[in-house]
Formats: C-alpha cells, sequence, structure tokens
C-alpha cells in the first residue's frame, strides 16, 4: 500500500487501519471452494480500473434460502475503499441476498467507528 495514498492516517478509526492493512476477506472464490460449500457462485462487478475504481463481490448463495455462506471481494481502488468492501463482506454473511442488498455505505461506515459519535473516516474520504 503506499501510505501517500492515505494523507492523514491518524484521521482514520483504528479499526479501518486494521481493515486496511489487513482485510480478511479478499479475494477470489473458487468453483472448487462453491462446490464444497453446496453453494452457487454469484460475482458482481463494479466501476472500472480507467475510472480509479473497480470492485468484484463474490458469494457463495445457499439454494435452499438465498443466504449468503461466503462473501469476498477483490478491488482496484483507495485504501478506505479496501475497508468498507472488507466490512461489507463480513456484514453479508448469513444474511439473504435480499438483506445483504440493504447495506448501505452510511451504515459501513457506521460499523468501522472506534466509537459511535467519532467518523471512521475523514471527511474527503467519506462517501455517506
Amino acid at each position: 500500500m503506499n501510505h501517500a495514498d492515505i494523507a492523514h492516517w491518524e484521521d482514520y478509526s483504528y479499526k479501518v487501519q486494521m481493515l486496511i492493512g489487513s482485510p480478511k476477506n479478499c479475494g477470489t472464490i473458487s468453483q472448487d471452494e462453491t462446490k464444497e460449500l453446496g453453494g452457487n457462485l454469484f460475482i458482481y462487478e463494479y466501476g472500472s480500473e480507467e475510472l480509479g475504481d473497480k470492485i468484484t463481490l463474490y458469494w457463495v448463495i445457499d439454494p435452499t434460502d438465498d443466504s449468503i455462506i461466503m462473501s469476498r471481494f477483490t478491488i482496484f481502488g483507495s485504501p478506505a475503499t479496501i475497508a468498507a468492501n472488507d466490512m461489507m463482506a463480513l456484514l453479508c454473511r448469513n444474511k439473504t441476498i435480499d438483506k445483504a442488498t440493504e447495506i448501505t455505505y452510511k451504515g459501513l461506515e457506521y460499523f468501522m467507528r472506534d466509537n459511535p459519535n467519532s467518523p471512521a473516516l475523514p471527511k474527503a474520504k467519506s462517501y455517506a
């Protein structure tokens, strides 16, 4: 990671710093993993590398109840976006597709806060 991208590292919550430095849900999901879990693989791409922000979501969906068994992502974008997508992947697990699509950026930002009254991201990096 290029730390020049993070102008004011101390303006990020500790949770955001941890998610940027060591995302737990970053990566793809293979067909073999999907088969082992007994689900169906769903892949969704958003944005473009040319515009500087591309996200690919990978979900393994349980065919019996449409719940998300596993969630991962790959990204080409800012460090703050890595943190938000890592939190999103975590929050999607065990939710139905309908419930997962209700997750908002504002909700993600709230879960990344160290303190409910202090924003997780500096104002310049907040998309809410």
